[in-house]
């Protein structure tokens, strides 16, 4: 199954894949809900060999010892009651990249979401990326764009996605069982597209 929506911006990520372009940080912005995980996964795939440029369109749900995953969901029990996520919760990242794999292989660090660092977090990300190293890379997803401090702005390169239109939004609707509703055209309004919100109100 392919990821819906936003093709021209997954087809500019591929060439900058393509033409060993890719920045030590992207940040991937947009509303919540229209696939920026996906596309973030299948990047971080992509940069560590595990797929190739032609499946950045597909959906995929491998694993990667070259991947390494944050985001409030995956912290353990102990901390998921935090709003936030703290330094000590990123403090891995720097011992992660440090590890080398055989292949001399990419390493990526993907951040679900950026929006949910707290400000101590957030200094300490910012001087890991101030300081770039080879092969390894940031991809960093954001739902709202007036929360990203202007320094990680600056050191990363941006790519806005859009939301899903009617016709894309409505395909997925048809396919997630749990959101099965018979009134698509009101549901698309209320939401802006986004699957996320459509399930929270379903």
């Amino acid at each position: 199954m392919k990821i819906l929506g936003n093709q021209n911006k997954i087809k500019l990520i591929a060439k900058l894949i393509t033409k060993n372009q890719f920045p030590n940080s992207l940040i991937l912005i947009g509303q919540k809900g229209i696939g920026k995980s996906l596309i973030a996964q299948n990047i971080a795939l992509c940069l560590t060999d595990a797929i190739s440029v032609n499946e950045l369109e597909n959906i995929n749900n491998q694993s990667n010892q070259n991947i390494l995953l944050i985001s409030k969901e995956l912290r353990d029990e102990k901390k998921q009651n935090k709003q936030l996520i703290y330094r000590d919760d990123i403090a891995h990242i720097n011992e992660f990249f440090k590890t080398k794999s055989e292949k001399n292989v990419k390493r990526v660090c993907v951040i679900d979401s950026i929006d949910d660092l707290s400000i101590d977090a957030i200094n300490s990300l910012l001087k890991i990326i101030e300081e770039p190293k080879t092969n390894n890379h940031f991809i960093l997803i954001s739902h709202d764009n007036k929360k990203l401090l202007p320094t990680i702005i600056s050191r990363s390169f941006t790519v806005k996605l859009n939301n899903f239109n009617k016709n894309d939004y409505i395909s997925l609707i048809n396919e997630i069982d749990d959101l099965k509703t018979n009134n698509h055209s009101y549901l698309y309004e209320l939401t802006r597209g986004s699957i996320h919100i459509s399930r929270n109100f379903i």
